[in-house]
């Protein structure tokens, strides 16, 4: 019998981090309605918050269910159910691997590479996460715990950097617009936030302390990504919000000692953080496929999971309409309700109906 992996909540949450971090660095200002960029800051605090709210009823679910997952729980309800619920978080994940991968692709195509077919960089990234993916989870955690400190560490060195730029009169007056922008870009933080969902069918693997991580993975990123935009805000003010990635054009105008650009070094951090989290999906796409249909061909699953997405990437990528698609609001809200609120409450509700007519 084929030993389970287990992961620490230490190695577990750096990985989430890294991956919501990620997120950030590649942040694009999309949104048609105006935004004051001092109103970004306060929806990031409050994004932060109503996410961890939508943490509580995934929590409660590992906590009395003995430390089951979602597909577990609906394993106890019906087997043909957990099994139709696993292809649903497959979809649900190889569309998370594939937004990341096309948001690496406009990345490298328009701020590494901009006059170079990125298609072979591509397929060559990918080849190399699907094989990753097979060493397990324990091997992602420590190489994903590494790059946490390496991609901190960068943005720490830019941040300082930038400090001598700060000028407050660079922000915006908060709640000029009201509070429809505030709610609309928080709301946005939320949904763009694929983490707990990963959450809630691997806990079965994580080993620790939940809840304290929980906690502390959410005030950092909450603390962390509102200094950035601070910093990033106060030295560019609203011009910010006119590049396709301000995170890095901030990046390209700081310096430190004999580093002229530390966006060099924030570029290849990114690509690699990118490489680790593909990795990572593939590999709960592989985990939750061998336990719900005890398939045993975990390579082969990632080859053709990365086959699949290099296909999707290749065909989609030409426009940039594809691109915003996978940043809508609407459709990322849908999936975020279903896979990350509806799903674990009504298991929930079931197991603690079932429970009752038990007793």
């Amino acid at each position: 019998m084929e030993k389970v992996q287990k992961i620490s909540t230490a190695q577990f949450f750096s990985l989430l981090l890294l991956s919501r971090l990620l997120t950030t660095l590649t942040f694009m200002p999309v949104f048609k309605m105006k935004v004051n960029n001092l109103d970004y800051i306060v929806a990031i605090l409050l994004g932060s918050a109503v996410m961890l709210l939508f943490l509580l009823p995934m929590y409660y679910l590992f906590k009395n269910s003995g430390g089951k997952g979602v597909l577990e729980l609906a394993q106890d309800i019906s087997p043909t159910f957990s099994k139709v619920l696993c292809v649903f978080y497959v979809a649900f994940f190889l569309i998370d691997a594939y937004a990341t991968l096309l948001r690496l692709n406009l990345f490298v195509a328009s701020a590494v590479f901009p006059e170079t077919d990125t298609s072979f960089f591509i397929l060559l990234t990918l080849f190399a996460v699907c094989f990753s993916a097979t060493k397990g989870i324990e091997a992602l955690g420590r190489a994903g715990s590494i790059s946490l400190v390496i991609l901190i560490t960068s943005f720490v060195l830019v941040l300082l950097t930038m400090l001598s730029r700060v000028d407050i009169n660079n922000l915006s007056p908060m709640f000029y617009d009201g509070a429809r922008p505030i709610l609309t870009v928080a709301w946005s933080v939320v949904i763009r936030t694929t983490e707990p969902v990963a959450i809630s069918v691997m806990l079965p693997r994580v080993t620790g302390n939940v809840k304290k991580s929980v906690i502390i993975w959410t005030s950092f990123f909450a603390i962390f990504v509102s200094v950035l935009f601070f910093i990033l805000f106060t030295t560019s003010g609203d011009s910010a919000l006119l590049n396709m990635f301000p995170v890095h054009s901030m990046a390209m105008l700081s310096e430190f000692g004999l580093i002229e650009r530390l966006d060099v070094l924030l570029t290849g951090v990114w690509i690699i953080s990118a490489f680790i989290k593909i990795a990572f999906v593939i590999y709960i796409i592989n985990d939750i496929l061998q336990r719900s249909f005890q398939l045993k061909c975990k390579g082969l699953i990632s080859y053709l999971s990365g086959a699949l997405i290099f296909t999707s990437v290749m065909l989609l990528s030409k426009n940039i309409e594809n691109f915003h698609y996978t940043s809508n609001v609407a459709e990322k809200s849908v999936l975020f309700i279903l896979f990350a609120v509806l799903i674990p409450c009504t298991l929930m509700l079931i197991r603690k109906i079932k429970r009752r007519t038990t007793c």
